[in-house]
């Protein structure tokens, strides 16, 4: 099981969120302050205050840019970043344990170590009529059994994760890269 090392709490203002993510000042904003789809870690308090935002917060954001770039609307992205995931543990003598409900980036941070390097963990969401249903999807990398039509849309999240963790590393190098993989994702 990945333990999320004391490293993940690594802080980051806003300029860097940007930078990273690739977006504007305005889109930030309108995520976090006006629609409020992800809370930073620490608030900006009173005139030249900043946010600091997480690791997850980052996750978040990328998801949240990406769907928006497919097309889906805030309602739909709000319901999908605040969903709760019952997790399965695999018990030693065999079957499955419940455990608690945890959101999408803790999913795929715990889960992880539990599939595999050679597994993808996707979010497949389709709609139906007129909203969406979402459900993650195990793959191997090279497999590609997902039915994909007019109405579904598919998102790698161990991708997005792998990118922050290499936007935010030097990406000219590579001990760096598997260095900063470890610190996020051990």
């Amino acid at each position: 099981m990945i333990a999320m090392s004391n490293d993940v709490q690594r802080l980051f203002e806003s300029k860097h969120v940007r930078e990273y993510l690739e977006i504007d000042k305005d889109h930030l904003h309108h995520w976090v302050n006006n629609k409020g789809l992800v809370k930073p870690v620490i608030e900006a308090g009173g005139r030249g205050g900043r946010n600091k935002f997480s690791f997850e917060n980052l996750f978040f954001l990328a998801l949240i840019k990406e769907l928006l770039g497919f097309g889906v609307d805030l309602r739909t992205i709000r319901e999908i970043i605040e969903q709760k995931i019952t997790g399965r543990s695999r018990l030693k003598g065999g079957g499955f344990r419940k455990s608690k409900d945890i959101n999408l980036f803790k999913f795929v941070i715990i889960y992880r170590s539990q599939i595999g390097a050679e597994r993808r963990m996707i979010l497949q969401i389709v709609r139906v009529s007129s909203s969406f249903k979402s459900r993650i999807v195990l793959l191997h990398k090279n497999e590609e059994h997902l039915v994909i039509g007019e109405n579904c849309l598919v998102i790698d999240l161990t991708n997005i994760i792998e990118h922050l963790i290499r936007k935010i590393a030097d990406p000219t190098s590579e001990k760096e890269w598997k260095r900063a993989y470890r610190r996020y994702v051990k």
